[in-house]
């Protein structure tokens, strides 16, 4: 039987302590999946000036901290916010192995690693996001018949002003995030 592991990949400034990713790993644990919480903490972000340099600084430290994973031995499942969506799609293409993947203010990057055989349980975007525009991601889910849970009003951090707006869409990516845990 394979090991059932979550792993979550953080953003640049969305760590894996955030409510929503917390949230999220204690959903996954409750169905009997390990959690490796990702720390991108020690990559200088604020040196860096192009998505594709945060990458190439992040690969080496995301491929670090999941040394000891054998992903043919693992049942994965990948959930990441931002940054960490295009370092999910990347170890996706690097391993060859498909594990579901939520995804979390993907980037547009992010969704060139979309292949047809990924298993996208969905993706989560703000109408204020600065990155991606709802819309477009939602036609991208659409033609991919991907869920896709657009959260109105918030931008690329998925918060709202109002702490109970913010915990009402946590709760709504955690019904989405069943589909998920249903595989």
């Amino acid at each position: 039987m394979k090991k059932k592991l979550a792993v979550l990949f953080p953003g640049t400034g969305y760590t894996c302590k955030e409510p929503l990713m917390a949230r999220l790993g204690e959903a996954f644990s409750a169905h009997g999946y390990e959690l490796v919480k990702l720390d991108f903490s020690g990559v200088p972000f604020s040196e860096i000036k192009t998505l594709e340099e945060a990458l190439e600084r992040t690969k080496p430290v995301l491929l670090a901290q999941l040394q000891s994973i054998d992903p043919a031995k693992s049942e994965l499942a990948f959930v990441s916010k931002s940054l960490g969506t295009v370092c999910a799609g990347w170890l996706e293409e690097h391993w060859g192995v498909f594990p579901r993947q939520l995804y979390l203010t993907p980037l547009p990057k992010t969704l060139a690693y979309v292949k047809s055989a990924s298993r996208v349980a969905g993706m989560v975007l703000g109408t204020q996001d600065k990155f991606l525009q709802a819309e477009a991601l939602r036609g991208f889910c659409e033609e991919r018949k991907i869920p896709c849970l657009i959260a109105e009003g918030t931008g690329h951090n998925l918060k709202y002003t109002q702490p109970a707006l913010t915990r009402a869409l946590e709760d709504r990516v955690l019904e989405l995030c069943g589909g998920a845990l249903a595989w």
